[in-house]
């Protein structure tokens, strides 16, 4: 039996992944600048590369 090799993330799902963290940054920087004062930016930067780095790291993970 030969093993099969994973396709991983169709293009559609990176991208909607992508719009959901970007979506979500978005809402962060709208509304969260009360709840956290001058660290809402860094916090929101950080959000965004964690948040692709994930979409990356699970589509290489999945394709194994």
């Amino acid at each position: 039996m030969a093993s099969q090799q994973g396709r991983g993330l169709d293009r559609i799902e990176k991208i909607l992944f992508a719009f959901g963290v970007l979506a979500f940054a978005f809402l962060m920087i709208a509304f969260g600048e009360p709840l956290a004062g001058s660290l809402y930016l860094p916090v929101v930067a950080l959000w965004v590369v964690s948040g692709l780095g994930f979409i990356w790291w699970f589509d290489r993970r999945l394709k194994r």
